[in-house]
């Protein structure tokens, strides 16, 4: 491995460690019923990965609960939650036994993107009420979407040395419709009134399954068309 690229992930993991350290310091929890149950919810929907086409990678919805976190738990639970989802992601049935720098690296990004989400949808002077539920939770999507494809961007452009832009936007052509259709869920659960409990896990789920069935079926006519 490049010695640049052991450099970046040394501070992307350095980074992360610091987050989490953080969320951990300051912990706070109002609902430990909700936390467990979207803990939960998060490492099953992070083991229903989608393989990309032309990549290693693979995209699952273990953001959503992220998401849900953001709009319903403090920024220590969120954090902790996006730890989850990219351990797990990482780990469950992986083609290839991943490294533990791997790990490190993935929880890192993960800790990172929806700790930056959770800053964007809290911002002062703002805040998730369910008239507004959609555009907030759009712009921390947004957030953790872009920051998650560029961290894994660039170290995928030191290790293999290609285009920055062009791993970019391969990332992100594939994940982008799921990420939209989280929001879309997320928002509008929230939107509806659902009472900020555990059961908001109970209309997640099934809706979650089916929206990852459909997009493995496109995803993969889409690269047998190709």
């Amino acid at each position: 491995m490049p010695r640049r690229a052991i450099f970046y992930i040394s501070i992307v993991a350095c980074a992360g460690a610091g987050v989490v350290l953080q969320a951990a310091w300051n912990w706070t929890t109002h609902d430990p019923l909700l936390f467990a149950a979207l803990l939960t919810l998060a490492a099953y929907l992070s083991t229903l990965k989608i393989t990309l086409p032309r990549m290693t990678g693979t995209v699952a919805g273990g953001f959503v609960p992220v998401l849900a976190s953001i709009a319903l738990l403090s920024t220590s639970e969120t954090v902790l939650i996006a730890l989850t989802t990219g351990i797990v992601q990482t780990v469950w049935q992986a083609r290839v036994r991943p490294s533990l720098i791997q790990v490190v690296f993935n929880g890192a990004v993960l800790s990172i993107s929806g700790w930056a989400a959770y800053q964007v949808a809290h911002w002062p002077g703002t805040g998730i009420t369910a008239a507004g539920s959609v555009a907030i939770l759009g712009l921390a999507a947004a957030a953790d979407y872009l920051l998650d494809s560029l961290l894994v961007s660039t170290v995928l452009c030191l290790i293999e040395e290609k285009d920055l832009f062009a791993i970019f936007r391969s990332c992100n052509f594939w994940a982008l419709p799921y990420y939209f259709a989280g929001v879309v869920i997320v928002s509008g659960v929230v939107s509806l009134g659902f009472l900020p409990s555990w059961r908001i896990v109970i209309p997640t789920l099934p809706m979650m399954w089916a929206v990852s069935d459909c997009y493995r079926r496109f995803v993969l006519e889409m690269g047998s068309a190709e």
